[in-house]
């Protein structure tokens, strides 16, 4: 017989601990993730059907990391759409390509032909990045900008900046802008 719900929260607080430890350091305090974890605990509790045969430990993880996911994808005082954050990212891409290309910035009729959106959608994305300013170090990404010492960081991109020029917009595309790797090879032919 499976145990009612509160029974699997009580006996599963341990998993949220668990999963929220690994999202320490990303600006959230520790209880606000157990918090948000509960969420995903609790909805695993109700949505669990023991007649498929996994374990209750195994569905749960997955809610609860989705919940603390979603929450520090949209946490914030400022909400921005998923498809606005989606065209920052080309635009980004877009610009540092451009700028290396001509050695100047580009414009917004370059930047609208480049990532194949209108000149009003690619102004609304830049002008959402200014209200997030979003100043990130370039190379941080890659790895865990916690985890780094400076001259890590300076080591890191004194590497990258060696790479030759396909190579480094792959690292970039791929680990900054999370592109997949098909959507590295279709925009670099490769």
């Amino acid at each position: 017989m499976m145990p009612d719900s509160n029974e699997l929260i009580t006996q599963n607080m341990g998993l949220v601990y668990t999963v929220a430890k690994k999202f320490i350091n990303r600006g959230t305090e520790f209880e606000d993730l157990v918090q948000i974890g509960s969420i995903g605990l609790i909805k695993a509790s109700k949505k669990f059907n023991d007649e498929l045969g996994y374990q209750f430990s195994t569905y749960a993880v997955n809610l609860i990391i989705g919940e603390i996911k979603r929450y520090l994808r949209d946490d914030g005082i400022v909400k921005i759409s998923r498809k606005i954050k989606e065209n920052m990212t080309k635009i980004k891409f877009a610009t540092e390509y451009l700028r290396q290309e001509t050695d100047r910035e580009p414009t917004i009729k370059e930047l609208s032909e480049y990532v194949n959106l209108c000149e009003e959608d690619v102004i609304q994305a830049l002008n959402s990045e200014n209200v997030l300013n979003i100043e990130e170090d370039k190379y941080s990404s890659i790895v865990d900008k916690n985890s780094l010492l400076n001259e890590d960081k300076l080591y890191l991109k004194e590497l990258i900046d060696k790479l030759d020029k396909k190579s480094r917009e792959v690292i970039i595309m791929r680990y900054y802008y999370d592109y997949t790797q098909q959507q590295v090879g279709n925009l670099l032919n490769i």
